[in-house]
């Protein structure tokens, strides 16, 4: 019966349209926006699944489809039961969705969005609502509009009405560098997909320096501050870069960057081992 009633309504949709267009406007509603929030999941292979949570109404609501190819569309109120909706096609495709006494559950897998190149997954996202994105297990920090955002125990994050670009690599590799001065060692973690070659600590230049091969690749560092004290300036081929620090605590401090070619960087810190005991109590006394 409920098929019937989508069929009817589409029938009746292209009688108007041919008959009486002037009419249809004025007459027949295809909706309001949806009052609306979004729950996206994505796989370790790129598999996107994407759920719309709709307020119940007693109008007709328009439930746009997030940019894509769809498939296995699946309309259900909280009962379990498909409610009354037809599929608009032109200009954009849409879901008009009568009038329901129950919230409604609009879900589909998307195709043709998430793209891997150089072993970094990238989505270019738009889409009007509260989105809740899900990402894979070994999945912990993305780059959202290039800046760092680590996803925490939920796996997820928030974006509210967003148009973003988010980047991840799945299961980045991390290593270490030891830092050697005198009869002490430290050590950088570094997380990236690039080669890092020749790894040196300049003590009395204050700077740690390093070779990259790739370019175009995130790299992320945790750097302790007794080695190197922040603010940092941060040079490739002796021009200065953008970077985006994050994470300082009482002995880390973590930043990203992603230079555009190869190269050596420099990393230059305002103070280095063995000057750094005499910046702890400033350091304790700011936080």
């Amino acid at each position: 019966m409920v098929k019937l009633k989508k069929i009817t309504f589409t029938i009746l949709t292209i009688i108007l349209f041919s008959s009486f267009p002037q009419l249809f406007a004025q007459q027949i509603s295809l909706g309001d926006p949806a009052n609306q929030d979004l729950e996206i999941s994505i796989t370790e292979n790129g598999e996107v699944h994407v759920i719309h949570n709709i307020v119940k109404s007693s109008k007709v609501q328009q439930v746009m489809f997030v940019n894509g190819t769809y498939s296995d569309l699946k309309v259900t109120d909280d009962d379990g039961n498909e409610p009354t909706y037809s599929v608009i096609t032109s200009p954009n495709e849409f879901i008009s969705l009568f009038p329901t006494s129950k919230d409604v559950i609009v879900e589909y897998n998307l195709e043709d969005v998430l793209y891997l190149k150089n072993g970094t997954w990238r989505w270019d996202f738009v889409y009007l609502a509260v989105t809740v994105f899900y990402f894979p297990e070994k999945v912990d920090l993305l780059f959202v509009n290039a800046n760092p955002v680590l996803t925490g125990d939920s796996k997820g994050i928030k974006c509210h009405g967003c148009q973003v670009t988010l980047q991840y690599v799945f299961d980045e590799p991390i290593f270490n560098k030891i830092v050697k001065w005198e009869d002490e060692e430290f050590t950088v973690v570094f997380r990236t997909l690039s080669d890092i070659n020749s790894f040196d600590f300049d003590q009395p230049k204050r700077v740690i320096s390093f070779d990259v091969d790739e370019p175009d690749q995130f790299i992320t560092l945790w750097i302790p501050l007794e080695v190197l004290w922040n603010p940092y300036e941060v040079f490739l081929n002796d021009k200065n870069m953008n970077k985006n620090r994050f994470l300082v605590n009482e002995t880390h401090v973590g930043f990203s960057i992603k230079p555009e070619t190869s190269g050596t960087i420099n990393i230059i810190g305002t103070s280095a081992v063995p000057e750094f005991p005499i910046f702890i109590p400033l350091f304790v006394a700011l936080t």
